[in-house]
């Protein structure tokens, strides 16, 4: 038997009707869920998200951390996880190094304005965002944002990626 990415053993796991995570009053099943991480990977396809590129993910233990991860892996995409109690100098110095093309985020949580610090830490992501909503999510993921970094012409060597510390 062959070596098996994560998005080919969440497939042939799907084959079963059981259940694959509880959130809160609701169960989503293998099949839900497998469902849902294709269309994760077709939103990150549209948006020019292919394999070996790299996406950071930004947000808190949810059905929609899990999404975003599976939708990765299942386009060979690489993820790079961010914890969110990282802050401005940490986040910047993670995405300078990692060569993200797309950063997965929730909003905001109560201490933290993660949409105001991509939209203005001249990191290379715009401000111009997708927001997705999901009504099982907590009150403080309801919100998640993607932003995808604007094309920059040829990659340039890791070790010639500019890094700033942002200013307030």
């Amino acid at each position: 038997m062959g070596a098996k990415t994560v998005g080919a053993v969440l497939r042939d796991a799907a084959a079963r009707d059981k259940a694959f995570l509880y959130d809160g009053d609701e169960t989503v099943t293998y099949p839900e869920f497998d469902a849902l991480a294709d269309r994760v990977a077709g939103g990150l396809l549209a948006r020019g998200i292919g394999r070996g590129d790299r996406i950071a993910l930004l947000g808190l233990n949810t059905p929609q951390w899990l999404a975003a991860f599976f939708g990765a892996a299942r386009i060979g995409a690489v993820v790079v996880p961010l914890n969110v109690r990282y802050r401005e100098q940490e986040l910047s110095s993670m995405l300078g190094q990692s060569d993200a093309r797309m950063v997965i985020s929730v909003s905001a949580l109560p201490d933290f304005d993660f949409a105001a610090f991509f939209e203005g830490s001249g990191t290379g992501f715009p401000a111009s965002a997708t927001t997705c909503s999901s009504a099982r999510a907590s009150p403080a993921a309801r919100r998640s944002t993607s932003w995808r970094r604007r094309p920059a012409g040829p990659r340039r060597p890791r070790s010639a990626t500019p890094w700033t510390r942002p200013t307030r």
